[in-house]
């Protein structure tokens, strides 16, 4: 197998793909598993997931793995979103919080 593209994706979309990987062939035992905890633990739909990530972009620039990371985590608290956040070069600002914090719940089930 030869490795075209990485880019981080959510679990929304993860979820979309193995269905699709499903319906095609049988998966294997890592992939069931993978299917099940995606199953499990998905929040949201893929185009709402889409939605999502397009507004969080015009909050703060940030990188596609963070930006993930707070579609997969949907924090709650401020003190949730500064530890995704932790490993940036950058801290976010009062109002930034509270801006990704709106688009969370907005798209929270």
């Amino acid at each position: 197998m030869k490795v075209i593209e990485v880019k981080p994706i959510g679990m929304p979309e993860a979820r979309k793909i193995m269905l699709s990987r499903e319906k095609k062939k049988e998966l294997s035992y890592e992939q069931k598993l993978a299917l099940e905890h995606l199953n499990k633990f998905t929040k949201m739909s893929p185009s709402d997931a889409k939605k999502f990530l397009e507004e969080l972009s015009q909050v703060v620039r940030m990188s596609g793995e963070t930006m993930v990371k707070i579609l997969d985590l949907t924090p709650k608290t401020p003190d949730e979103l500064r530890m995704i956040f932790a490993r940036e070069k950058f801290s976010l600002k009062e109002e930034e919080i509270k801006k990704i914090l709106e688009i969370v719940k907005k798209y929270s089930k």
